[in-house]
């Protein structure tokens, strides 16, 4: 078998799927096998973590390989360089960490076998896989402190929920006080048809969230808009891409209507 070496990781935006990445390539960095030679580079990313941000320091990097995982790819890309991801068009293959356990020839645990479903299917595919009631709830409190969620912002999402939230064709809207949007979704989960919003992002969860990607084709392909999950998953529009639509309401009526249009 020829040798994995001289591979360089970037890492982005920080949830519990890119801890334990990190936690995976650290441990591995530490092991005493002579037959892999990795390391990585991690700037504490946020979610839409772009390659960008690593500009400054691809010169320098002296490998065979640089993988990026979960960056988009907004700058020229160096002619050793490929992606690792599981969003938008390649929602179809497997989780992040799966990839790389698998180009590592790593066999995951349990717990990192969930942190995959988790972040590939939420809680439906936890449930599916057989996940106790226990390890779902700890895997989404993980996740949620790996995002940066705060007691605080637990507070503004059940204050977004009571007070600014309605339901319009079977589609839960919510404007949320909270950056934080997940801990709006698992507050309300288990939902069919979710869409939370404030004035720097905007993303539908649930029934039929694939078909907004062709509806959002323009602001993909301008890194404004992301996806991931499949047909039911979800599709989310930056702030940046939002600065088209200063009123909010014919946005996510036009959303409702695609979500629902057979």
């Amino acid at each position: 078998m020829s040798a994995i070496e001289d591979i360089v990781f970037l890492l982005g935006g920080c949830d519990l799927e890119m801890s334990e990445i990190r936690q995976m390539l650290k441990n591995y960095r530490q092991s005493d096998n002579p037959e892999y030679h990795i390391g990585y580079l991690d700037k504490d990313l946020q979610w839409g973590a772009r390659l960008s941000s690593y500009r400054e320091l691809i010169p320098g990097i002296k490998a065979k390989k640089i993988i990026g995982v979960e960056i988009t790819e907004d700058i020229p890309l160096p002619p050793n360089y490929s992606g690792i991801d599981h969003h938008g068009d390649k929602s179809a293959l497997s989780s992040s960490i799966e990839q790389v356990a698998n180009l590592l020839h790593l066999t995951l645990t349990r717990y990192q076998t969930l942190i995959a479903i988790n972040d590939r299917a939420y809680i439906p595919g936890m449930v599916a896989y057989g996940a106790t009631a226990d390890e779902i709830s700890n895997i989404r409190k993980a996740d949620r402190r790996e995002q940066g969620v705060t007691v605080t912002d637990e507070q503004l999402a059940e204050q977004s929920i009571h007070h600014h939230s309605y339901i319009k064709s079977g589609v839960t809207v919510v404007n949320s006080l909270t950056e934080k949007f997940s801990a709006v979704t698992d507050l309300l989960f288990p939902y069919s048809s979710l869409l939370v919003y404030n004035d720097n992002a905007l993303v539908y969860y649930g029934l039929n969230a694939g078909k907004l990607t062709n509806l959002f084709t323009g602001l993909t392909s301008e890194c404004l808009a992301y996806s991931g999950g499949g047909m039911n998953g979800f599709m989310g529009i930056t702030a940046q891409g939002l600065l088209s639509y200063p009123d909010k309401e014919p946005l996510i009526t036009m959303i409702i209507n695609a979500v629902h249009h057979e």
